[in-house]
């Protein structure tokens, strides 16, 4: 789950057997969250202090059960750009990248390599992920 985005609990109350009224308690951790008692749960604003494992106790006039836990946690995806080059062995290229593509007079240099030879790929991690940039390779002596 990204920081930031919402998640949804939900669980079907057929798994208790009889007929409802159902009553539901969701817990983080094995510990009870305060007013989480609906059949769906959302955390909102998702953040590092909401992983965990999550479950739930439903309940009836016959008893209760608790479902196995569910566990939550933060995958924030960074996606970041580049260049594939072919080219051969020894040549010498400039990378650069340009994050206005209204103002090509502004583009700035990552670094300057030398290929390897045959298909390289040069990728930009100096970017914070959610930049738009575009790249382009200029041959140097």
């Amino acid at each position: 789950m990204p920081t930031g985005g919402n998640v949804l609990l939900t669980v079907p109350a057929s798994a208790v057997g009889g007929s409802g009224p159902f009553t539901y308690q969701w817990r983080f951790n094995g510990n009870a969250i305060a007013g989480a008692t609906n059949a769906a749960f959302q955390l909102t604003g998702f953040n590092a202090g909401q992983v965990g494992n999550y479950d739930v106790v439903i309940g009836n006039s016959l008893g209760s059960v608790t479902n196995a836990p569910v566990p939550v946690s933060s995958a924030d995806i960074g996606f970041f750009g580049g260049v594939i080059l072919n080219a051969p062995v020894n040549s010498r290229f400039r990378i650069d990248y340009l994050s206005d593509v209204n103002n090509t007079n502004s583009w700035t240099t990552l670094t300057n390599l030398v290929h390897p030879g045959g298909q390289f790929i040069y990728v930009d991690t100096s970017s914070s992920g959610a930049q738009r940039r575009f790249f382009r390779a200029v041959p140097t002596p």
